[in-house]
């Protein structure tokens, strides 16, 4: 009986250090200095008439809408030109989709999110609300875990406050 318990400690003490290399075999890669300065042009919504800040807007204003724009980077079936979520959604749901059960990875492109896009995508929704200027704008980059897959999704998350003049 203690022969038998004392090669099963020594078997999970085995077990353990095998574990504990492999574990730490994992090459080591610190994180690089990076240094980065983004411009994001404003001038050609101003072109257009719409006035956009980050700050308040101190004359008088009526708020129209909290406009919301959010992007996942991902995959993206090739012949989407402009991607929804339902679109994206039936190329992967077998129960839902008009499509095969099955795809190719080479009918996909891969697409990230860049801010440009979404303040394009941004002014779309405020002209037809016939804003005048977008104030307190806000950029950030969100994650999510991708309903498809259940792997973390990188994106961004644009609002603003919609406006018109008094």
């Amino acid at each position: 009986m203690r022969n038998s318990t004392f090669k099963m400690s020594q078997i999970m003490f085995c077990s353990f250090i095998i574990l504990f290399l492999l574990i730490n075999c994992v090459p080591f890669r610190p994180a690089l200095y990076e240094k980065t300065s983004y411009n994001i042009d404003l001038s050609k919504y101003e072109n257009e008439g719409l006035f956009i800040t980050t700050g308040d807007y101190y004359q008088n204003y009526e708020p129209l809408s909290i406009l919301t724009v959010t992007c996942y980077d991902g995959y993206i079936y090739k012949g989407t030109a402009k991607p929804t979520q339902l679109e994206n959604e039936n190329y992967y749901d077998d129960l839902y989709s008009n499509q095969e059960s099955t795809y190719k990875m080479k009918d996909f492109d891969y697409k990230s999110c860049y801010v440009n896009d979404l303040l394009d995508f941004l002014f779309e929704s405020a002209k037809k609300l016939n804003a005048k200027g977008i104030i307190r704008l806000e950029i950030k980059s969100v994650t999510q875990i991708s309903p498809i897959n259940g792997q973390t999704q990188d994106g961004l998350l644009i609002t603003g406050l919609a406006i018109k003049e008094k």
